[in-house]
């Protein structure tokens, strides 16, 4: 499970770094005006800063993209959900047979369903 919040963890803050990084290189030229510009070296359309600033600005802008679709693709969230639901039903099952609450071989039973409805741990 910590695999699983680890890698939703990562994706989601690429995504929303990448993402204000783009951000923040496509309106810099826009909030900073004439000044932003000369502290660029550029007078025009066609100098290697403003180049720069775009490509850079587009791979943050593809970086975000990737992880947002790896995150929905991968369903990480829902992963996680059906992990930390499956584990609260292993305690309650666990505190059930402490308690003499559940004979034995039914706890049995319940613990191979439950550990059969959790989603595949992640690989790496």
């Amino acid at each position: 499970m910590d695999g699983l919040r680890r890698r939703d963890n990562g994706l989601t803050w690429l995504s929303v770094i990448a993402s204000a990084i783009a951000t923040v290189l496509t309106a810099a030229p826009a909030m900073g005006g004439p000044e932003l510009t000369r502290a660029l070296g550029s007078a025009g359309p066609d100098t290697p800063s403003w180049r720069i600033l775009c490509g850079v600005a587009s791979i943050c802008s593809l970086l975000a993209a990737i992880a947002t679709n790896l995150h929905r693709q991968q369903d990480v969230t829902g992963r996680l959900a059906r992990c930390q639901a499956g584990a609260a039903r292993l305690e309650a099952l666990e505190l059930q047979v402490a308690f003499q609450k559940v004979p034995l071989a039914e706890a049995t039973a319940e613990y191979g369903r439950i550990i059969a409805e959790l989603p595949p741990l992640p690989q790496g």
